[in-house]
């Protein structure tokens, strides 16, 4: 514990002796981690609402109308054992007709059409495991091969829709996070290498007597989180202050839960490791080499 409070010492004297260098790499990260997220908020609503929409999945199958009730039992049971099917739920002709009735408000819609024209209808919960489009299709499909189905529906459209769109959010996510890694590193960088070069001479006399490796890169590396969780937490400071202060042209959005913020500063610090790792380690390299006072 002892070794790594001097690490962080170490590490933030680094930091402070370069000032305007750390609020430049601060400022940098910040904003790419703003932008990166700004599109972790935008996703985590849109896949809540369509989360709610999946919800309203479902296929609907229209039984011929001469469909007798054993049969209609019988399909109710059958579809009901299907992997992809969580629920079934029978509308009879007579309960879809005084819903019709219900909702034009005409009450005397069954004695003016004199025979009730609806079919038995199965409305069917799709399961998890029939949440795509092409799922649903292949399931629609099996069932209207059932004799007594006349029909089936499932909104083709919007499904396709839906699932183009989750797609997009999906990919748009892992370019963003892809070019958001390499910003930081790229930043971490410049950043570290100047603050390696400044430090010649010191880094130097530590070789002189001993040190190793190992002990010459931690302060830099933790200097390099440091900029990094400094900067995320910048960056969903800036969020929140969005959010709070535009809650009212967004209803109904939500901001983004703890623990994926902590996910959020987790990865932006692995990030910040690796960055930081790779670009102390070339830096000590290019000192070693280059004539310096770390040539032997």
């Amino acid at each position: 514990m002892k070794a790594f409070g001097f690490f962080l010492r170490e590490a933030w004297s680094s930091l402070r002796r370069n000032l305007s260098a750390s609020f430049a790499a601060v400022t940098a990260i910040g904003a790419v981690l703003f932008l990166l997220s700004l599109l972790m908020f935008l996703s985590f609503n849109i896949l809540g609402l369509a989360e709610h929409l999946r919800e309203r999945k479902g296929i609907s199958v229209f039984l011929a109308t001469d469909t007798e009730p054993d049969r209609i039992e019988e399909l109710e049971h059958h579809f009901s054992g299907f992997d992809e099917v969580e629920g079934v739920r029978v509308i009879t002709r007579a309960e879809a007709l005084a819903d019709l009735e219900e909702e034009l408000g005409s009450e005397g819609l069954g004695d003016a059409l004199g025979e009730n024209p609806l079919p038995d209808v199965l409305l069917i919960t799709p399961s998890e495991r029939a949440n795509d489009a092409a799922s649903l299709a292949g399931l629609a499909e099996e069932i209207e091969a059932y004799e007594g189905v006349e029909d089936v529906l499932y909104g083709k459209r919007w499904v396709e829709a839906l699932d183009e769109w989750l797609r997009i959010v999906h990919r748009a996510n892992a370019v963003t996070g892809v070019l958001a890694v390499l910003a930081i590193v790229l930043v971490l960088g410049n950043t570290l290498r100047l603050i390696v070069l400044m430090r010649e001479e010191p880094i130097a006399i530590l070789k002189t007597i001993g040190a190793t490796d190992a002990f010459i890169r931690t302060p830099f590396v933790i200097a390099g989180v440091l900029l990094c969780v400094v900067g995320a937490t910048v960056a969903l400071g800036m969020l929140y202050l969005g959010f709070v202060a535009g809650g009212h042209l967004m209803p109904g959005m939500r901001f983004l839960p703890p623990g994926s913020l902590g996910l959020f500063v987790l990865g932006v610090s692995l990030v910040g490791i690796a960055g930081s790792l790779l670009t102390v380690e070339l830096s000590l390299r290019q000192l070693e080499g280059g004539g310096g006072g770390l040539r032997d």
